[in-house]
Order: structure tokens, then C-alpha cells, then sequence
């Protein structure tokens, strides 16, 4: 299987979704200097140093998500350098994986066929579960 890489922007609540996918975890820095291994799956942020080598290399998987301006203001964080960051998501050519709406399910089974492996449906992001 095609090294997969996961990109997003910090602090975006899409990182579980590196979790989902199989493949043994691999470090994404060290992967740009050592080369991207079959078999494995690396996670990015938008402005990391060689993501242009992985973008190359990778099936690329862009998480996405309504709530991540909501997830900067809380963290009291510039909406302007997150809008600078989207910018850049949506030059990216990868695979969309929307995490909330209608089209997450049906994108998830394309995800699964298009990599060969089956994949849940019948997940939730963290956030929504709530402590009993």
C-alpha cells in the first residue's frame, strides 16, 4: 500500500482521522529526509518543512472540518493566519474527507475502496462524545 499522508492546520480537531487509517505510524519529519515506506501513514500540518516531498510521494488524505475557525477563536488564535492556512488546504490536490455533514459517509467508502481497505463509518469526532 501507497505511503498515506494526512494533512491538515493545527488545532483543527481533524487529527483522529490519522487514527482511522492503517498503516503503521510513521514520523513525518524524519520521513523527508529518510523517504516516505510502503505501508505507512504520516500526519502533516499545512506549513511543515518538506510537505511538498510527501505531497509528491503520498496518497493524501485533506480532513476537513465546519468547526475549526471556532476551534482558533478559542484558543484565542489569529482567524487570519487560519484563513492564510485554509488557502493552502485548498490548493492541495488529496483526497476531501469532510468529518461533519451529509457526504462523510459516502466520502469515507470512497476513501476505503480507493486505498483497499475497508474502513468505519460509524465513528464520531471526539468532541462529540459526551462522559456518561
Amino acid at each position: 500500500m501507497k505511503p498515506l499522508l494526512v494533512v491538515s492546520v493545527p488545532h483543527s480537531g481533524t487529527m483522529f482521522t490519522w487514527n482511522l487509517l492503517p498503516g503503521k505510524r510513521g514520523h513525518f519529519p524524519s520521513a523527508v529526509c529518510s523517504g516516505f515506506r510502503d505501508g505507512y501513514k504520516y500526519y502533516a500540518h499545512v506549513l511543515e518543512p518538506g510537505l511538498d516531498t510527501g505531497l509528491r510521494e503520498c496518497f493524501v488524505v485533506v480532513p476537513t472540518r465546519a468547526g475549526m475557525a471556532d476551534s482558533w477563536a478559542r484558543r484565542g488564535m489569529s482567524q487570519s493566519e487560519l484563513a492564510m492556512q485554509m488557502r493552502l488546504i485548498d490548493g492541495i490536490d488529496g483526497f476531501r474527507l469532510p468529518l461533519d455533514g451529509k457526504d462523510r459517509d459516502s466520502r469515507l467508502a470512497q476513501l476505503s475502496e480507493l486505498i483497499g481497505v475497508t474502513l468505519s463509518t460509524d465513528w464520531r469526532p471526539i468532541h462529540s462524545v459526551r462522559a456518561a
